[in-house]
């Protein structure tokens, strides 16, 4: 389950500044879009009001490699990661964007990548390498469209949210089943204790009658030496 007000960190990675502009325009509503979302909610206002509130995207903007990597460094250090990074190819005069690619997967495993060129200098297969799972690995090919950019930022996004929350989920049902397991073991001890303290007499902490009578070997063999006890004492009689 997303959070109430889902909001997921996209990171930009690319030198040229236009095409920074680009994404900035793509994912700013538009007042068309605006207008029709607000005409939505007048004519369908009982709908809309069990609707989810829709996921905001945060945009963040660096021109290197060595940028982004800094960037997904102190996003993991804070607490506040990216859930998705766009990453251009080529980047002069930095590390390109395989290499970034690489480094970020190595700092944020979960962090959905994009890797976004127009050319072909390096094949899928030579990324995932580096960069994968394939999962958590896509690609988008130059020029781009707005509503392909926004659609896979959306996309992705809502499955690292589902992602974060299920592993949540997980590390909560773990610590639950830890702490039964720690109860458990509590009870198991408390029950020995208890058990050791009425078989045994409190002065001597010899056992006591309760022991004896629960002790089938000694129960039996008391019982034994009581039935036939007498019998080998009695002398034989002949006949």
């Amino acid at each position: 389950m997303e959070p109430a007000d889902p909001i997921a960190r996209i990171l930009i990675v690319d030198d040229d500044p236009a095409v920074h502009e680009s994404y900035r325009m793509s994912f700013t509503p538009s007042a068309d879009k605006a207008a029709l979302a607000d005409l939505a909610a007048q004519l369908f206002d009982d709908v809309a009001a069990d609707e989810p509130p829709p996921l905001r995207l945060d945009l963040s903007h660096v021109h290197q490699g060595a940028e982004a990597v800094a960037a997904v460094e102190r996003s993991v250090r804070d607490g506040a990661q990216f859930a998705v990074a766009f990453i251009d190819v080529r980047m002069p005069p930095g590390i390109d964007g395989r290499e970034t690619a690489r480094r970020i997967r190595s700092i944020d495993p979960d962090i959905q990548i994009v890797i976004v060129t127009g050319y072909s200098d390096f094949s899928p297969a030579q990324v995932a390498q580096v960069a994968g799972p394939p999962d958590r690995l896509f690609y988008i090919a130059k020029p781009f469209t707005a509503d392909e950019v926004v659609q896979t930022a959306t996309a992705l996004s809502h499955r690292w949210l589902a992602d974060r929350a299920l592993a949540e989920t997980r590390a909560a049902l773990a610590a639950k089943i830890d702490e039964l397991e720690d109860q458990a073991r509590e009870l198991a001890a408390n029950e020995s204790k208890a058990i050791r303290l009425a078989n045994r007499d409190p002065l001597t902490g010899a056992p006591n009658r309760l022991a004896f009578l629960r002790d089938p070997v000694r129960t039996g063999a008391a019982a034994g030496k009581f039935r036939h006890g007498d019998d080998r004492s009695r002398p034989v009689q002949a006949y």
